[in-house]
């Protein structure tokens, strides 16, 4: 049984993307690395397409590492994370690149 976490707060957030982060990071595991504990929500799709904020398929846990803190992690290089995702998650990439095209979700971005 994994170890109890504290309540994932998002700073000026609504309930809704409170509650987006708290299912999208339930497993507590990083969905790169899969290391196990504090995860943080990653949107796929970024956060200024106001449609797919808080779909549920529009989010993966990333650990700090993965998501922010590591030269390959997915806001330090979002064009190799991008290539990763379409690697590691092809169905869910294809479903939402075909439902918000202008994301620019392709695989090398082109």
């Amino acid at each position: 049984m994994l170890p109890r976490r504290k309540p994932l707060r998002v700073k000026s957030a609504t309930q809704a993307e409170r509650e987006w982060a708290q299912v999208t990071c339930v497993s507590g595991v990083c969905l790169r690395c899969g290391n196990l504990g504090r995860v943080h929500p990653h949107h796929i799709i970024p956060r200024r397409y106001r449609a797919f904020r808080t779909d549920r398929r529009n989010g993966i846990p990333l650990c700090f590492t993965c998501h922010v803190g590591g030269p390959k992690s997915a806001h330090g290089s979002p064009l190799d994370f991008r290539k990763w995702l379409w690697d590691a998650l092809p169905g869910k990439m294809e479903t939402l690149h075909a439902e918000c095209p202008e994301a620019m979700l392709r695989k090398g971005m082109d």
